[in-house]
């Protein structure tokens, strides 16, 4: 991934690694993995949003809107 700043307080790369975090403490997940969905989700923001981060969802949200759709077969 590139750190390119993109319009608003975040860049792309900044809100990816938010976004991996939040998936990491509430499933777990190791940092490669985390990081494979929340750069997923990036891109889905950006194709729904457009590019300027300020019009996207928070990192939070957007990783918790996402495991809302996941069992959890423990």
């Amino acid at each position: 991934m590139n750190s390119i700043t993109i319009t608003g307080n975040l860049t792309r790369d900044q809100w990816v690694e938010a976004c991996a975090k939040r998936y990491m403490t509430a499933w777990e997940l190791d940092q490669e993995t985390a990081a494979y969905f929340a750069a997923a989700c990036a891109d889905q923001q950006a194709e729904f949003n457009g590019i300027d981060i300020d019009n996207w969802e928070s990192p939070d949200d957007t990783a918790d809107e996402d495991m809302s759709y996941w069992e959890n077969d423990e």
